[in-house]
């Protein structure tokens, strides 16, 4: 009876407010105001133009390249961070350790941000159901 209640008088509000979005009150007339676009510009770049502190805007070619993944139990996405959280290494690297583990590489995305100068992951890492890194203090979980 509660839920029956309950989807009645959202119903109800939702047709209420629906109705009122037709006519121009005094409250969306001056919270439109407030949204206007007072003007814009553009600026022409060239090639290699740096935006900000390590990124740079670039015409050269760019390619893409991507794994899909569709869950199966012959193939189990690993997280791989070399012997410490710290260590720093490229994919053939970490698929060597991962084939010195057993494993059989497919393939491997580089799937974090990280301080490049520390190579300090920047979120949270779980690898096999444990929480091996935090963001700095900021627990998510």
């Amino acid at each position: 009876m509660k839920k029956k209640l309950l989807s009645y008088l959202l119903s109800f509000s939702l047709l209420l407010s629906s109705l009122m979005l037709g006519k121009a009150s005094p409250l969306s007339t001056s919270a439109s105001a407030q949204f206007q676009r007072f003007g814009e510009a553009s600026t022409n770049l060239t090639e290699n133009v740096s935006l900000t502190e390590g990124v740079f805007y670039t015409d050269a070619r760019q390619e893409e390249h991507y794994i899909t993944y569709k869950p199966n139990p012959s193939i189990l996405p690993v997280v791989v961070y070399g012997e410490k959280l710290l260590d720093k290494g490229d994919f053939k690297s970490f698929a060597a350790l991962l084939e010195e583990r057993g494993w059989n590489v497919v393939g491997g995305v580089n799937g974090d941000y990280y301080v490049v100068a520390t190579a300090m992951p920047v979120g949270i890492i779980i690898s096999e159901g444990r929480l091996i890194s935090s963001d700095a203090g900021n627990w998510a979980l």
